[in-house]
């Protein structure tokens, strides 16, 4: 059974005055639609990107030795930054990284965001988007502190 979760007008989408091979052509290609965006929606990416497996961190491929690190830093601006921060900690943080950890993420300042969900070790920047304002620099030049 398919449950459309993104597309809200769906019926209208399907409407009375298409014969019945058009509304299954439309029906396929909103299917077609809702997986093609599912699939790279913020937590999916993360899960696709990054595995953690006894103390290597694989990021795309690329093996981080966990032992030879004391921190790990979560850093990142945009849209889509909250929700892959909170990937990373339902994935990593809550169940396996021994590791400290501290990171800074800039996000749009119209964002509405639900902050328990994060860590509060990771310091949210609500900031202008798409265009960089006073404190989206603010943001980015204590991420580089961080660091």
């Amino acid at each position: 059974m398919w449950i459309i979760l993104i597309i809200k007008n769906y019926d209208q989408l399907l409407a009375d005055d298409l014969d019945e091979l058009e509304i299954e052509l439309r029906r396929l290609a909103l299917k077609s639609l809702e997986k093609a965006v599912e699939s790279v929606k913020p937590d999916k990416l993360i899960e696709k990107s990054i595995k953690l497996k006894h103390d290597i961190l694989y990021i795309q491929g690329d093996a981080y030795n966990l032992n030879n690190f004391n921190t790990i830093y979560i850093i990142g601006g945009g849209k889509a930054t909250f929700d892959m921060a909170v990937a990373l900690k339902y994935k990593f943080i809550d169940s396996n990284l021994k590791n400290n950890y501290k990171g800074l993420i800039n996000i749009p300042d119209s964002q509405d965001v639900a902050t328990e969900k994060l860590s509060p070790q990771i310091q949210i920047n609500k900031s202008s988007h798409p265009i960089p304002n006073k404190i989206g620099m603010q943001g980015v030049k204590l991420m580089l502190k961080l660091l």
